[in-house]
């Protein structure tokens, strides 16, 4: 009967959190903050309180970061409306694919570096190039997974049900890189 009772949370919280996603990313502009909100509900360990304290204390980087995030949106759309109008130009192709990187790894390192790490906007910069740069092996591994969510996301809608649980192992797989990198540099220094 236990394992009925855990599994029914896991799969309401996945719910709960799928819906919460989905209002926030109709909404666009809270997107980030409510990413944010769950990896710091995963790292707690399930408490929906969390969701929103940890956007409240960590408001001015989400804010930054949502805002370098919309920047980066509004230049795939600029570089879109290029291709349209002028043609499809290989340059421009591959401007666009380097600002779908960026805004993946702003989505991969960043929110674990808030909950981790007291950080400024350029300390929070500097390490998510740093770990992406150390931690190769697993940046590609995480783009990977991110590429696949994406695809399969923009093919079929219902795949959009399957945000919450790559957003828990993006969560597992940036926390266990941080987690090495802080081993290699000694416990309570800066990454």
């Amino acid at each position: 009967m236990k394992l009925y009772v855990k599994i029914g949370n896991y799969l309401f919280d996945y719910l709960v959190l799928t819906i919460l996603l989905i209002i926030s990313g109709l909404l666009i502009i809270p997107l980030y903050a409510i990413i944010v909100g769950i990896v710091a509900f995963f790292e707690t360990g399930a408490n929906y309180k969390v969701i929103f304290t940890t956007i409240k204390e960590n408001f001015k980087l989400i804010l930054l970061l949502t805002i370098l995030m919309l920047f980066l949106g509004s230049l795939i759309v600029l570089s879109l409306f290029i291709i349209k109008s002028l043609g499809m130009d290989i340059i421009t192709i591959i401007i666009i694919c380097l600002l779908i990187f960026l805004m993946v790894l702003l989505i991969i390192y960043p929110p674990i570096i808030i909950l981790k790490m007291n950080v400024t906007f350029k300390q929070l910069l500097r390490n998510t190039v740093y770990l992406t740069l150390v931690q190769f092996k697993y940046t590609i591994i995480m783009l990977i997974l991110s590429g696949l969510i994406i695809y399969l996301s923009i093919y079929q809608f219902w795949f959009l049900l399957l945000v919450v649980p790559w957003l828990q192992s993006i969560h597992y797989i940036s926390n266990k890189t941080i987690n090495i990198e802080k081993e290699k540099k000694g416990i309570g220094e800066e990454i």
